[in-house]
């Protein structure tokens, strides 16, 4: 997502420059997504911002939930699906994106509330995560509303005690002849598949359910992915949610190779 998002903001440095500086006119420490949409909508409709119309900026701030503006810096948390969360700090002087992790944006959150007082006032911390005691997190969207259920798949991944890490490697080992199928190299963490299929399922449930996997799959964010998962973008995407669900499990019931 980060290397798209620096991508277009190489495309698009002169209008970008120039909505920057409209939200900066806005003399508002922070936006919500109401006012950043409200502000967007603004721009593109001008001559100078008809260019970002359908980008992935555009999208950027379409999802984007709070703004900090400071100092020359966008400080913005971004919802990109249900449960699913990305911060980004925009240097509007220099036009580019870096990823930031949810401290850094919670400790600007924080010293703005204050403020803006200096970070050496910010020296006390407290880390509440050893509490959690490793609680599962419902990070799909199938899994609102089914509390229960999915409490009952977590307590069976404890019973397995098998690890993740076992179905990546599984997966990586089908081939015909010197034909990789199913995964390739690229995914060494249980992590890292669920993050790739998620991206993948995104791309798959807009395309046509009756297109060939060879049609789409050049079209995918990832590329971790071989054939083997089916021959319909339909197939391939009910197998994917399937290893979806598994990878989230850590459990491995029999895989079968979809023709």
């Amino acid at each position: 997502m980060i290397l798209k998002l620096q991508s277009d903001f190489e495309t698009h440095r002169p209008a970008l420059y120039a909505f920057f500086r409209h939200l900066n006119e806005s003399a508002r420490p922070l936006l919500l997504r109401t006012d950043v949409a409200e502000q967007l909508d603004r721009f593109i409709d001008s001559p100078h911002g008809m260019v970002l119309k359908g980008s992935y900026v555009e999208n950027l701030f379409r999802k984007t939930e709070e703004m900090i503006i400071h100092d020359g810096c966008f400080h913005m948390t971004v919802r990109d699906e249900v449960a699913n969360w990305h911060y980004f700090c925009i240097d509007t002087g220099n036009v580019c994106i870096c990823q930031l992790n949810p401290s850094d944006f919670l400790e600007v959150k924080e010293r703005m509330a204050g403020g803006f007082r200096s970070q050496e006032e910010w020296a006390l911390e407290l880390d509440l995560k050893p509490f959690e005691r490793g609680f599962p997190l419902m990070k799909e969207t199938s899994s609102i509303g089914q509390g229960v259920d999915f409490l009952n798949r977590h307590l069976a991944r404890s019973v397995s005690d098998l690890q993740g890490e076992a179905l990546v490697d599984f997966l990586k080992l089908h081939k015909y002849g010197d034909t990789q199928l199913m995964l390739n190299q690229q995914v060494d963490t249980v992590e890292d598949l669920q993050s790739a299929l998620r991206n993948v399922r995104q791309v798959l449930k807009k395309a046509d359910s009756e297109q060939e996997w060879n049609d789409v799959r050049n079209q995918l964010p990832e590329t971790c992915f071989e054939p083997g998962w089916g021959r319909s973008v339909k197939r391939v995407y009910e197998t994917m949610g399937l290893l979806c669900w598994m990878s989230l499990n850590r459990r491995m019931p029999p895989i079968w190779l979809n023709s």
